[in-house]
């Protein structure tokens, strides 16, 4: 199966098993009004996805945004600390409407400087913070 991500992670860019072990520090872009950080939607393949050396996601609007992946089951960011934001209104961490959902795991996560909200994931049984 596919075990990779092509382009983006937006409008199945992902599916399978998505691995990114290297990532550490992700940036928004400050000029779109909605400057998202990492943007995960829409993959119908994505069974799961696990950032293990993010540490700090510094997001415009939503710095992390996982919603509408159908068969994702897992979601692990093992080593987040920090989620700030830079404008008033936007959510640090968006986790919504992912039906196969059932392990959001954030074993480090210390600081969220905004909204925080995990919601309408039907099978989520396991949250890990």
């Amino acid at each position: 199966g596919c075990t990779e991500v092509t382009g983006d992670l937006t409008d199945g860019g992902a599916c399978g098993d998505v691995n990114l072990p290297h990532l550490r520090y992700v940036g928004g872009n400050p000029e779109l009004l909605d400057g998202g950080s990492i943007r995960v939607l829409r993959n119908d393949n994505l069974a799961s996805l696990t950032m293990n050396s993010l540490h700090t996601v510094w997001g415009v609007g939503e710095s992390i945004s996982v919603r509408y992946n159908d068969m994702l089951a897992s979601l692990t960011m093992n080593n987040l600390l920090h989620l700030p934001i830079t404008r008033a209104h936007g959510y640090c961490l968006r986790v919504e409407a992912n039906a196969n959902l059932t392990s959001l795991t954030m074993n480090n996560l210390e600081n969220v400087d905004g909204s925080f909200v995990v919601y309408n994931n039907a099978n989520l049984a396991s949250l890990t913070m």
